[in-house]
């Protein structure tokens, strides 16, 4: 069972690796170059993926986090693709095994090729892999009970006030600067793809996406690593 709750999962038919019957084949070129040197990638701390870079002036007061390389990636593919192609069932769909194994591989080396997989499913599940293996959740788990007490109180966070509450829990200064700055990084890109133009093609919406990406900001079912996800 894969491990963050929705149904973007990673199925096994596609799995197969390239050269035998039945198995997808990139569309388009793959280095046979031997191996470049790796690092971690999935699984580093997010202060670490986040390190500070200095603006055009280089000055440190106004140095800016770097959003992490996965992220960055994967959410601007998938938004291309939302925007341009619709991209029925994103998030929703099973994504290939292979790929997604690819992918991380790739990501690891150095070596990026998202387009060359021509498949934005995948690309999906990766993102939520590299948010399940951060060794601690992007929501801590304060925060995130305090946003249960809201939603008892408020079921479907419905109310202004309430809506302002949560808000304030997750953007707030009691949430660490990287972990905010990335969360209103991936709201910018979720806000992006579930417009209502864009959701009448791709058929999610903003809850269908919640639905997936909502576990794995918190880590719902504690710190899987990316093997359990992909089991």
């Amino acid at each position: 069972d894969p491990v963050l709750v929705g149904s973007s999962t990673a199925s096994d038919d596609p799995a197969k690796p390239p050269g035998e019957p039945g198995a997808e084949q990139p569309s388009g070129p793959i280095s046979t170059s031997g191996p470049a040197p790796t690092k971690i990638v999935f699984g580093e701390a997010l202060r670490d993926a986040m390190t500070r870079r200095p603006d055009a002036s280089g000055s440190a007061s106004t140095a800016a986090w770097k959003i992490p390389t996965v992220i960055h990636k994967t959410c601007e593919y998938i938004k291309n693709k939302v925007t341009t192609a619709g991209t029925p069932g994103i998030f929703h769909t099973p994504a290939s095994k292979w790929k997604v194994h690819k992918l991380k591989e790739e990501f690891e080396r150095g070596a990026i090729g998202l387009s060359k997989y021509n498949d934005p499913h995948s690309v999906a599940y990766l993102l939520l892999v590299y948010l399940a293996a951060l060794p601690e959740p992007l929501i801590s788990p304060s925060i995130k009970d305090a946003l249960f007490k809201l939603h008892i109180y408020d079921p479907g966070l419905a109310s202004p006030s309430t809506i302002s509450q949560a808000r304030g829990l997750m953007l707030g200064k009691a949430m660490p600067v990287p972990n905010r700055l990335l969360l209103k990084y991936i709201f910018a890109f979720l806000s992006a793809i579930a417009t209502p133009s864009h959701a009448t093609i791709t058929r999610v919406d903003a809850a269908s996406l919640a639905s997936v990406i909502g576990p794995a900001l918190i880590q719902l079912r504690g710190s899987e690593t990316y093997d359990a996800c992909m089991n």
